[in-house]
């Protein structure tokens, strides 16, 4: 899995790509909790690119829903993928995220973003790569054999 994180004060964007194992699924939850700590209270999820999404991901994001709402933000997802839109709707995770799921990246800002008031301006924002291959699921990197 490759994870690019992009943050404001105000608003992470996590750009994952690949397969989210069990390994990769808790390193997503790690990077979630710094970007709450952070203060980002919306934190947004482009899926576009993942091509495996675990039971572990899964819980990692509607574990963190909770959390992220308890600071009076939320989580949303942006993926036209055909595999999420079909794993979501199969296992009610549509449901769950009702009003959280959105085709692009324009529609969430139509219908989030605009009547919040909240820019996704991330032009001067931190930002960071995560290449989860080179780490095991507690952040070592892995020795070559």
């Amino acid at each position: 899995m490759e994870l690019r994180i992009t943050s404001n004060s105000k608003v992470a964007l996590f750009i994952v790509k690949g397969k989210i194992g069990w390994d990769n699924s808790r390193i997503l939850d790690s990077q979630i909790h710094k970007m709450v700590e952070k203060g980002c209270s919306h934190i947004i999820f482009n899926l576009d690119e993942v091509t495996f999404l675990c039971s572990g991901g899964i819980g990692a994001l509607i574990y963190n829903m909770k959390k992220v709402q308890e600071t009076g933000g939320d989580i949303y997802i942006v993926s036209a993928s055909d595999y999420i839109q079909f794993l979501f709707a199969t296992i009610g995770f549509n449901i769950i995220f009702s009003g959280r799921i959105f085709n692009s990246f324009q529609e969430f800002g139509n219908k989030v973003l605009e009547p919040k008031g909240i820019s996704l301006n991330l032009f001067n924002a931190e930002s960071a790569v995560i290449n989860t291959e080179e780490h095991r699921f507690d952040g070592q990197a892995k020795s070559a054999a």
